[in-house]
């Protein structure tokens, strides 16, 4: 069949992702994406080599942003290329689910009526002003009357959840609707279930942000599969910020670069091991050392699987 090609001299970027996305994202997967919304937009063929030249950049680095866009929810790989969704991302699992439930037809006069009768909600509402910065909108302060009355969020916890997304710098109500849909499908509509949660939440954003120090990563943010591994590392292996440092030291004198495969790998075998102490996994290294005394670094590697090969079949499947 003859193919039917649309073109146009202009994309559309939601509004979203430019306010809520861009300003913390690496600005080379900005450019990555950007430049496959234009190629969607043309009807011209997606390859990842190719943007790689055009933008001259490496390939595993289109690779990456392709990743973190997928990862995203803005972009779909598919087998014969990549389909893009035009859709602004939701905000982390963690956070908020991914669709938020829809709302009650409300009245701005009933609501306005349950306001003046109850003086917590009247309350509630004037200090919504003072934490956004802004007068509240019609539009707003359904929403905030949806948390009250669909999901039955307490004035004092409509008070956290709107003092924690502004702590992390959002004050759009439709990612508030999103964050508190997902905390009501969590459970969280208590005091005491919201602090555990954000305490839970502090730990693992200071874990994140020390090992990222480690690694050296200052000028940007976590690639969508970095973040995988630390989650990975602190929600499922449950291994500490020391344990970490110690398997990237090895990663680095094994093979004189940061891996994050490989340092998986040594993770992973310290955690089937039931290796959770420093002491523990150095008396694992000195084990491993002595069983291969007589090998070199690189037909340790070979045996052990190299890092270049771990590389691959992380990527592998990006690029199939």
């Amino acid at each position: 069949m003859p193919k039917v090609v649309i073109k146009q001299e202009y994309v559309a970027v939601s509004t979203r992702l430019i306010d809520e996305v861009f300003p913390t994202t690496n600005a080379v997967f900005i450019k990555v994406y950007l430049h496959i919304l234009m190629l969607s937009a043309t009807g011209s063929e997606i390859v990842f080599s190719v943007i790689a030249d055009r933008l001259q950049l490496l390939e595993s680095d289109v690779l990456q942003a392709v990743r973190y866009w997928q990862n995203m929810g803005v972009i779909q790989v598919l087998d014969d290329g990549v389909a893009d969704t035009s859709a602004a991302p939701p905000p982390s699992v963690s956070e908020a689910d991914e669709k938020s439930d829809e709302h009650p037809m409300y009245d701005i006069g009933e609501i306005s009526k349950h306001i003046e009768d109850n003086e917590k909600l009247s309350e509630m509402m004037q200090l919504s002003q003072e934490v956004l910065g802004r007068t509240l909108s019609s539009a707003e302060m359904k929403s905030l009357y949806w948390f009250y009355d669909k999901l039955e969020f307490s004035p004092e916890v409509i008070l956290m959840l709107l003092e924690y997304c502004v702590s992390i710098g959002k004050k759009s109500m439709t990612y508030i609707e999103r964050v508190a849909s997902g905390w009501h499908k969590r459970g969280l509509d208590s005091i005491e279930a919201v602090e555990s949660f954000l305490n839970e939440n502090e730990t693992k954003k200071k874990y994140m942000n020390n090992l990222k120090q480690l690694f050296g990563i200052r000028e940007r943010s976590l690639t969508g599969i970095e973040e995988e591994y630390l989650e990975k590392w602190h929600d499922t292996l449950d291994m500490s910020e020391e344990m970490i440092a110690l398997a990237y030291e090895y990663c680095i004198l094994r093979i004189n670069k940061i891996s994050f495969p490989y340092m998986d790998k040594i993770i992973s075998n310290w955690h089937e091991k039931g290796i959770s102490t420093i002491p523990e996994a150095e008396k694992e290294n000195e084990e491993f050392k002595q069983n291969h005394a007589g090998s070199s670094d690189f037909e340790i590697l070979e045996k052990d699987q190299d890092a270049d090969e771990l590389e691959r079949i992380t990527w592998g499947k990006l690029d199939q």
